[in-house]
């Protein structure tokens, strides 16, 4: 386990992506025979979606800040990937949705319990994700060579946490759903243009994916129970 670990750490965004992938096709192909075609494919992308998340979530808790400075200069998402990543996952949701309303008003459906359990795994995922993908774009936008201010570091900045030392993923993990939940900082400042337009894109998909996804969610698994 010690051995796989870093391996983990230090594997490619492309990397991840092919393994969730597998794991999603691996899952899409094994439940064949005793699951219908739509919930196929949704334990597919709920497992490929969950898959990269772990994989992702282990590489972000074990970097210490020099990592984080690293991988974020080299190797994660830029903003096309993020806005990419954004809007699958608002889609999957909303199939999710769909879904959970098909069936909900389905009589007598007997796997009524597996489809809203799938849809609503998909819908968490989703929301761990997104916010998950805005947390590495913010350290991209601090470590950029290209930004025009240089902090104390030596590097970009824009944004200013309390206490000493350089952030790591986790600190702007606690950014990005401080953001998501509750559509405002706390003790991080933000002092670059450029991070404030990103928040302020990061607070208008947070809005809908509450009241649109979340909310439509929550209403129609109160209705069916």
């Amino acid at each position: 386990m010690n051995r796989i670990s870093p391996w983990i750490s230090q594997m490619s965004l492309g990397m991840r992506i092919l393994l969730a992938v597998l794991a999603g096709a691996i899952a899409l192909g094994v439940t064949s025979h005793w699951l219908s075609v739509g919930q196929r494919w949704m334990l597919g992308w709920d497992v490929g979606v969950s898959t990269y998340l772990v994989l992702l979530l282990q590489m972000m808790v074990s970097a210490n800040s020099l990592a984080t400075e690293r991988r974020s200069r080299v190797g994660e998402p830029n903003a096309l990937a993020i806005l990419v990543i954004v809007v699958l996952t608002a889609i999957a949701s909303m199939i999710a949705t769909a879904l959970i309303l098909a069936y909900g008003k389905t009589p007598n459906n007997p796997q009524l319990s597996l489809d809203v359990g799938l849809a609503t795994w998909a819908v968490l995922a989703a929301w761990f994700l997104t916010h998950t993908s805005f947390a590495l774009q913010y350290a991209r936008y601090y470590y950029d060579d290209n930004f025009p201010r240089v902090n104390d570091f030596g590097y970009a900045g824009g944004l200013d946490f309390p206490g000493e030392g350089e952030p790591d993923y986790l600190d702007f993990m606690y950014f990005s759903f401080t953001i998501s939940l509750t559509s405002q900082t706390s003790d991080v400042a933000i002092e670059e243009r450029r991070i404030r337009r990103l928040v302020l894109f990061h607070q208008i998909v947070s809005f809908f994916f509450y009241s649109v996804i979340v909310g439509l969610v929550i209403n129609v698994i109160a209705d069916l129970w």
